[in-house]
């Protein structure tokens, strides 16, 4: 039966009190307000409180890079329990069907990121890193023009967890980064190339990628190798998630009654686009295997029924937040319900 209001018990945190969410306009409840929207309704109705960064018109790939350095630097404050997560259209309508592979890795960026407890963050400069000749560092961020290495000296406790390594590029810069754990080969990432052929709006802003390396029991050295690169490389750290995580749901993109707003966009999305765009998110949430990221689907509460959206046929009305809300929630308690 479903979970009691402020009972909603997240395994290995306990009771749910605080909540966290990111995304585009539904998020930040376009046109209705922020206290009818979803976001504000899922609090209301699981008793728990907390912060959503929701930021209208905005698309993962661009909004990531200020997240990084604003709300997921998780260098302290109390956990949140709860994750909600509503993004993906907007990137599609501004890079169009070749955005997938990005959004996928940047949406896989920020799940990872979520997942970290305080003080598993740690910058470029952080007393763990030693970089090696031609590294220079400013900011947020360490970078390189040419051929360089890297390694992560990894303390007893951050074996046998998921380490994410955090590497952005632009659509002129990237690099390939090969990861070895202590001598044996541990994959790559290929950053050139990954953002989509076109311009972003936000000329030069970079979008975090990463690469989640899971650490065998004794781990001692992480090596990274940074070869190919094309107009220059960069480093902002690195990050471990926790054993045990939050619960996050991730709801799913639904049809809406018509795309025209989106006339003016350099793609405008149609009901095809947003089964495949559902797809990326589903393999972003496949890659975290231990149930506590989930999807929701939202389509089939709003039924691409013009009665729950408001009269842009985009943005859903007070009653089709109202359903998201109950499809969030929906999501939350067969989670935890899950053995």
């Amino acid at each position: 039966m479903p979970a009691k209001p402020g009972t909603l018990s997240v395994r290995g945190l306990g009771r749910a009190t605080r909540i966290e969410g990111f995304g585009h306009s539904y998020m930040v409840a376009f046109g209705v307000s922020p206290v009818r929207g979803f976001f504000a309704d899922v609090e209301r109705r699981l008793h728990v409180t907390g912060r959503q960064a929701g930021v209208n018109g905005s698309t993962v790939l661009d909004q990531l890079d200020e997240l990084y350095a604003r709300e997921l630097k998780r260098r302290s404050g109390p956990r949140a329990q709860l994750g909600l997560v509503m993004w993906g259209i907007n990137d599609l309508a501004a890079y169009g069907p070749t955005v997938y592979p990005a959004f996928e890795n940047a949406l896989t960026s920020l799940l990872s990121r979520m997942r970290v407890a305080p003080g598993d963050a740690h910058a470029w400069s952080d007393a763990t890193v030693k970089l090696g000749p031609g590294w220079s560092g400013t900011g947020d961020a360490a970078s390189t023009t040419r051929d360089a290495a890297l390694d992560i000296r990894l303390q007893r406790g951050d074996v046998a967890r998921t380490l994410g390594f955090v590497a952005p590029s632009t659509r002129r810069t990237g690099a390939l980064y090969r990861f070895t754990i202590d001598g044996r080969a541990a994959g790559r990432l290929d950053t050139r190339g990954l953002f989509p052929n076109k311009l972003s709006p936000h000329r030069g802003t970079p979008t975090p990628f990463i690469k989640r390396l899971r650490l065998p029991p004794g781990a001692r050295v992480l090596h990274v190798d940074v070869t190919a690169v094309r107009g220059r490389a960069e480093f902002y750290g690195w990050h471990l998630e926790a054993s045990d995580p939050p619960l996050i749901v991730v709801l799913h993109q639904p049809r809406t009654p018509s795309y025209v707003a989106y006339h003016g966009s350099f793609h405008r999305p149609d009901d095809g686009d947003v089964k495949d765009l559902n797809a990326a998110t589903d393999e972003a949430i496949a890659a975290f295997a231990d149930g506590q990221v989930v999807s929701a689907d939202a389509d089939a509460k709003l039924h691409k029924d013009k009665v729950f959206f408001l009269h842009d046929r985009l943005h859903p009305n007070a009653i089709g937040h109202r359903l998201l809300a109950g499809a969030a929630i929906d999501a939350f308690e067969s989670a935890v319900r899950r053995p």
